[in-house]
């Protein structure tokens, strides 16, 4: 039978796979920044297509507009390209980060029905993360950007976007536009933990309703309905989703309690 480790043990653990997940960070940024060439590196290649990709959406909104972005600080081009590289570095890197996780963290469950729940809870956070990423990338934010090019234009300003505010302002639209998607994970561990049950998630359905609608105008940043719709649906959509996943997982356990309490009563006889 193997001894408990001790803290000590705990740590050192914990530090060799914080090692892991740093190093294979690391490697990735620095080969998307200086692979194949330092002026020709992948981050540089993926800021073309990202622009490329935006452009036509710019254009369409801009009489006048410059075929790229520009940059007013020496520094910000080397800037946004390791912001770039750190950004898509770290996305590749989930994978990795949930599986050190889960590894540090199963051995310490007694029962599988734990280790499946912690299983599904980490790999299905990176499934809705990424449909929340593709949603925003793809719709949301070109349609922002667009509405947003157009108010600018109806002022009489001439757009002229530069790297580092381009950069910042795509990025955080996907990041806000995708990390609500992580609802129905954050419902079925609540509702595991018995936090809140799914009788009680369809009660406040209506108020979450409100809630979900105001948090979607809030967090978007055109002035129109558009962005603010697709957001608004898309998250009652997964909160109905969040109530499906707690009340077939309550089945099931409930279930799995009746079929060992009836195999408890078999044996006493």
């Amino acid at each position: 039978m193997d001894r408990p480790k001790t803290l000590v043990s705990h740590l050192e653990e914990l530090r060799k796979r914080l090692l892991i997940i740093i190093i294979v960070f690391i490697s990735i940024t620095a080969s998307l920044l200086f692979f194949p060439s330092f002026f020709d590196s992948f981050s540089a290649r993926m800021f073309k297509w990202l622009y490329s990709y935006f452009l036509p959406i710019i254009k369409s909104s801009a009489i006048q507009v410059s075929s790229g972005p520009v940059f007013i600080d020496p520094l910000e081009p080397m800037l946004v390209n390791l912001k770039l590289a750190s950004f898509v570095a770290g996305i590749i890197t989930v994978p990795v980060l949930v599986s050190q996780i889960f590894a540090f963290v199963a051995p310490a469950m007694t029962s599988r029905r734990d280790r499946l729940v912690l299983g599904g809870l980490l790999f299905g956070s990176i499934a809705l993360f990424a449909a929340g990423l593709t949603l925003s990338f793809f719709l949301l934010v070109p349609v922002t950007f667009s509405i947003l090019m157009t108010y600018g234009i109806s002022m009489g300003l001439v757009p002229m976007l530069t790297a580092g505010k381009f950069f910042s302002l795509a990025f955080w639209m996907v990041f806000i536009f995708a990390l609500p998607f992580e609802l129905p994970l954050v419902m079925w561990f609540l509702s595991y933990l018995g936090v809140i049950s799914p009788e009680r998630m369809k009660k406040a359905r209506k108020v979450m309703w409100v809630g979900i609608s105001i948090f979607s105008a809030i967090i978007t940043p055109d002035p129109t309905p558009f962005s603010m719709l697709v957001l608004t649906v898309s998250l009652i959509l997964l909160y109905e989703l969040g109530i499906i996943i707690a009340v077939m997982f309550k089945k099931k356990t409930a279930k799995i309690k009746k079929s060992k309490k009836h195999n408890g009563k078999r044996e006493a006889k």
